[in-house]
């Protein structure tokens, strides 16, 4: 069972695929910080438990968990080339 608290980091790791959290766990690397199943740390602190915050921090707008395949999914979002999801709203027809 997840505390409130790192419900978010949680929540990435289940919805990542292993190669995924791969390229996650590298990228936060490159830039001095560390992925972990709790969250996002600089050194001994947690600086992110929120999903939102723990791409946020080394640079990355959110990636949507139906993208979170490992399939380049990072280096798109970096370049800010990620596909915009179908939703339900936008979607209208006639009876």
């Amino acid at each position: 069972m997840a505390d409130r608290k790192h419900l978010g980091a949680l929540l990435l790791q289940a919805t990542g695929s292993a190669d995924y959290l791969e390229g996650l766990r590298s990228l936060a690397d490159t830039k001095g910080m560390r992925l972990e199943v709790h969250g996002l740390h600089k050194g001994r602190t947690v600086i992110a438990v929120k999903e939102e915050d723990i791409y946020r921090a080394p640079g990355l707008p959110f990636i949507e968990p139906e993208l979170r395949d490992g399939r380049s999914e990072i280096e798109r979002a970096l370049r800010g080339k990620l596909p915009k999801l179908v939703s339900i709203i936008p979607i209208e027809g006639t009876f």
